[in-house]
């Protein structure tokens, strides 16, 4: 992947992942980044220069997936069934996480919040799919869970995303907030004063450390 655009994929989704919190967020970004925007990117990639795909078999493949993304099924389900299928066939290409991740945004249009994670968890774990793709698996699982699931589960999972991740900004300010869930505020006031000051964070994540600093001082 090319650094400079990987750095503002990054950096694109990173921001629109702290605009809001949780739920209302969630509503919003899976239906139209992941079923969207990341599919516009892949098909666009030879102008953008975000994946450069040497190959027919590359191109033929990205193609298919922008087909079937932009195919109507009468139900979602059947649309989840075949972009796994297509996952499955492309096992350890981009296109296959790309694949998943959309069908993870489905899910969760339906309410369907375990079946997300649960591909989620799959796509972390899956040693064939690019590292940056496996952390950002991770750290949608643990969006989805950030109001519900175990804190402490949560927390170790998030723990490597805060080190050398390209997704470290992200994941440290989730970490701030399952403090704050869990009742520790000099936890969360520790961890977002740290992510205020760590170099090259976004100024809209520094922005939303700096209001959380600000509520916490006010003693709510």
């Amino acid at each position: 992947m090319n650094n400079v655009n990987e750095q503002g994929l990054i950096q694109e989704i990173e921001e629109d992942l702290a605009r809001k919190r949780m739920e209302a967020l969630w509503k919003r970004y899976a239906p139209f980044v992941i079923g969207g925007v990341l599919l516009v990117i892949l098909a666009t990639a030879s102008v953008t220069g975000w994946r450069n795909y040497k190959t027919k078999s590359e191109q033929t493949t990205t193609q298919g997936l922008v087909e079937l993304s932009e195919k109507i099924f009468e139900k979602r389900d059947d649309k989840m069934a075949e972009l796994a299928a297509f996952a499955k066939d492309n096992a350890g290409k981009s296109q296959a996480a790309f694949a998943l991740f959309e069908s993870a945004g489905i899910a969760l249009e339906q309410d369907k919040k375990a079946e997300a994670v649960a591909i989620y968890d799959a796509l972390a774990a899956d040693a064939a799919v690019d590292p940056i793709y496996r952390q950002l698996a991770d750290l949608f699982a643990v969006q989805v869970q950030l109001d519900t699931g175990d804190a402490a589960a949560l927390e170790a999972r998030l723990a490597p995303l805060m080190k050398d991740s390209p997704w470290r900004f992200t994941a440290t300010e989730f970490a701030g907030h399952l403090a704050l869930r869990t009742g520790d505020k000099e936890k969360a006031k520790k961890i977002f004063t740290e992510l205020k000051a760590m170099p090259d964070v976004t100024p809209l994540i520094a922005a939303r450390a700096s209001d959380v600093l600000q509520w916490l001082g006010e003693g709510k």
